[in-house]
């Protein structure tokens, strides 16, 4: 398979794109991984803090939360909506979040429901609602 890059600058194909990987070439597969011994460094701790220091499959795949309906059904049953919190478009992360000037150019959080989820549990527009889990809560106004 052909796969044709275009240059971001001048808008045109470039038949002779090299990428940082052994081969120089797009890499489905990765060649660094293949033998077993590649660890990415921003890996080296899984999503639990714990320094796993594990190799990358050489095909990526697909690793699903510890904390799914399929994963953990008990929690689920506990907790049966999942949150999803982006990068806020006022403030790198939470970096910054407690100035006043970011503040205001971010505007008030908001949290996004599902209108199914929201009718089920009668919480319209505007109405703050308190979101929680073990680790913590916090209160927002819910907008369509």
């Amino acid at each position: 398979m052909r796969l044709n890059v275009v240059c971001l600058t001048s808008g045109r194909h470039t038949p002779k794109a090299t990428f940082k990987t052994p081969s120089g070439k797009c890499e489905f597969k990765s060649s660094a991984a293949e033998n077993g011994n590649f660890v990415v460094p921003v890996l080296a701790l899984d999503v639990r803090g714990d320094a796993t220091r594990r190799a990358v499959d050489p095909v990526p795949d697909y690793i699903p939360s510890y904390e799914t309906p399929h994963s953990n059904p008990e929690l689920a049953k506990r907790y049966p909506l999942n949150m999803i919190s982006p990068k806020p478009h006022g403030f790198l992360n939470s970096q910054y979040a407690n100035e006043p000037v970011q503040q205001k150019r971010q505007g008030e959080q908001l949290v996004l429901i599902n209108p199914k989820d929201a009718k089920e549990r009668n919480i319209d527009s505007g109405t703050y609602v308190r979101v929680w889990n073990d680790r913590g809560s916090f209160l927002r106004a819910r907008r369509n």
